[in-house]
């Protein structure tokens, strides 16, 4: 499967040079594919930022407090580039308690402005092998686009 989407990552102009990271795109995007014609749908998010964000989840999960929320956790990535996936939920878990709101109210934001909308692989993973640099980059195009 690994290979499979790597030929299809080759065919959008993309190289993976890392045959770690290309194993973990893969297991991570292989329980959602049925089709594969669908398999670039799934392996775009972890090659190119969403172009537009799905407006019915902005809308469900865009509130009062994201914007700062998600500032939150540029500042967190920031100082914690290397960070582990607990290290990661435990400081989400922070962010999300210190604002009296659930981590919920944090990851439906996270994820809409990571892959555009509210469906994709386990976030947590798809954050680690992004990367900080690229997770910030995301939030803050997010936060000029979204009004």
């Amino acid at each position: 499967f690994s290979r499979l989407c790597n030929a299809v990552i080759e065919s959008h102009g993309f190289v993976v040079h890392d045959e770690k990271k290309l194993n973990s795109i893969a297991l991570m995007i292989q329980p959602r594919i049925v089709l594969t014609t669908g398999l670039w749908r799934e392996l775009v998010i972890f090659f190119e930022g969403p172009k537009r964000y799905d407006e019915k989840a902005l809308k469900k999960v865009w509130k009062g407090k994201t914007k700062s929320l998600l500032l939150s956790v540029v500042d967190i990535l920031s100082h914690e580039s290397e960070a582990s996936i607990d290290l990661l939920k435990n400081a989400m878990k922070k962010i999300a308690e210190d604002s009296g709101l659930s981590l919920g109210a944090l990851m439906g934001p996270l994820r809409v402005v990571i892959v555009g909308s509210l469906s994709g692989p386990d976030l947590f993973l798809l954050i680690k092998t992004l990367g900080a640099r690229e997770v910030i980059k995301r939030i803050q195009f997010a936060l000029r686009a979204i009004k």
